[in-house]
């Protein structure tokens, strides 16, 4: 989305894209960008290190949707309040504010139509259901298995939005749709809940009711630190309001004699770790 200001910056008139994976190339395509190369994991990792070890020399540039020095960024900008997008755009692509290039999508109501009309679809009653996403663990099925059927018994048709081999939640429609033509789908059935994903930015234009939910019952708990190939991220989900267990349940001997002989010792240390250290 925001490519062309950043290639302005840069005075590059032309570039080619590298992405890992079919999904991301067909993201890449709906933005009329013609020169995108779908490579492997390893063929991208060297890349990325043969970028660093180029440095200033080479041509090469790697846009991670991280930051690479997050450290960086909150010695300068702490205290601004910056939200997502500003701090997605600086941290990436070093824009300090511009305006983004939505995707190119296509008009086609005789599809949809017939789209609707083949799933038996209700235009304005229908609700499409994105439990699945490619970055994260979702909820449970159980969980959107629930919401389908509170839908169902007030009226609406349930559909789930499967790609690939994911499942349809219990009970509901199976669809498919090319991205280019998901916003149109998404009005014309009026409602749309999912797990928060990249399709969710890809659809946000779409005039319809969106609901967007954020990841389960978890907190998450980052810590990074710089290597020779650039920064290290260490991610720790940690289960939101799980019961706190005791020492003993834990595995340390139940014994009264044991544990006070451990914590008196004169010339010892007894250290307790939790997953966050």
């Amino acid at each position: 989305m925001y490519l062309d200001s950043y290639l302005k910056q840069m005075n590059c008139k032309d570039c080619i894209i590298t992405v890992i994976g079919k999904a991301c190339m067909k993201v890449v395509t709906l933005f009329g960008i013609a020169n995108v190369y779908n490579l492997t994991v390893q063929e991208s990792e060297l890349l990325v290190k043969l970028s660093m070890y180029l440095q200033d020399e080479n041509r090469l540039r790697d846009l991670m949707q991280m930051p690479q020095n997050p450290n960086f960024i909150l010695h300068n900008f702490v205290g601004k309040r910056l939200n997502l997008k500003q701090m997605y755009i600086y941290s990436v692509f070093h824009l300090l504010n511009d305006s983004p290039n939505f995707p190119v999508f296509l008009e086609d109501a005789v599809f949809v139509k017939e789209f609707f009309a083949r799933n038996n679809l209700i235009p304005g009653y229908t609700v499409i259901l994105s439990p699945y996403a490619n970055s994260t663990v979702g909820y449970r099925k159980e969980v959107w298995e629930q919401i389908a059927d509170r839908l169902q018994k007030r009226g609406m048709t349930v559909c789930t939005n499967c790609s690939g081999r994911e499942p349809a939640i219990k009970n509901t429609i199976s669809v498919s749709f090319e991205l280019n033509l998901a916003p149109q789908v998404l009005e014309y059935a009026g409602y749309f809940i999912a797990l928060r994903s990249g399709f969710c930015d890809i659809v946000s234009q779409a005039k319809c009711n969106k609901f967007v939910v954020l990841y389960p019952d978890y907190n998450i708990r980052v810590s990074s630190q710089p290597n020779v190939y650039g920064e290290k991220f260490v991610l720790r989900l940690l289960k939101k309001n799980a019961n706190v267990k005791r020492l003993f349940d834990l595995g340390f001997p139940n014994d009264d004699e044991i544990v006070n002989k451990s914590f008196n010792k004169k010339n010892s240390v007894t250290i307790m770790a939790a997953p966050t250290g």
